[in-house]
């Protein structure tokens, strides 16, 4: 029986131990990582699990270590990670989701997959990736949708992430990612909201679309 999940939400940070011989397989593997993050969380949510439970999450590397951040609207089960995995830290998104008001300042960060649907001169439809500037006008307009009204915008970032589905006939796959880091104000509370909720754009599977915001401070430039 699938379950609906409470839109309400969490941010889990793992902080991976290097040393673990899992660690260093699941970062090259953008499946292996997926896997794991939906490992964290129950086994009966039907056929979309990632969007019951509102899974999003995010590779990051500090320093020596990386760091996974999971956003979810469930609690994942930290006990299922094997035993020397990571080092994992909690905080509720809900008093921050809540404060945000129609002219609030935020700093922002958002790992995406910037893509544009093309049609060939024989018809046929293929989707694109972006990068450089056609990547930074599809953040400004999907940036502008999702309520905000950027102030700044760096595309700081620019790979792929690599995949590997064994039992896949196409095995080895690839998707763009992009990172954008920046300033904006929010226009809109409620859609802002659904935003870092939902995700933004495409291969939120695979580590692409969830959106981080923090409030500024009256000192902040």
């Amino acid at each position: 029986m699938t379950t609906t999940a409470p839109r309400t939400a969490m941010l889990t940070q793992l902080r991976l131990n290097p040393r673990h011989p899992a660690t260093g397989r699941e970062l090259a593997n953008v499946d292996g990582m997926h896997r794991r993050v939906m490992s964290l969380f129950p086994d009966s949510l039907g056929d979309n699990p990632r969007s019951e439970a509102g899974v999003l999450h995010r590779v990051e590397h500090n320093h020596a270590a990386a760091v996974v951040l999971i956003q979810s609207t469930l609690t994942p089960d930290i006990t299922r990670l094997p035993h020397g995995y990571a080092n994992a830290a909690h905080r509720e998104l809900d008093p921050l989701l809540s404060g945000l008001e129609s002219g609030t300042r935020i700093r922002y960060r958002i790992v995406a997959n910037p893509t544009r649907v093309e049609t060939t001169d024989d018809g046929r439809k293929h989707r694109r990736q972006l990068s450089g500037d056609h990547a930074l006008s599809w953040w400004h307009r999907r940036a502008e949708e999702a309520g905000l009204d950027l102030e700044s915008a760096m595309l700081t970032r620019e790979y792929q992430l690599v995949g590997d589905k064994p039992r896949h006939a196409r095995r080895t796959h690839y998707h763009g990612a992009a990172q954008f880091d920046g300033t904006a104000t929010v226009t809109h509370p409620e859609t802002i909201f659904r935003a870092v909720l939902d995700g933004i754009g495409r291969a939120k599977s695979y580590g692409c679309g969830m959106l981080s915001l923090v409030p500024m401070t009256d000192g902040d430039q």
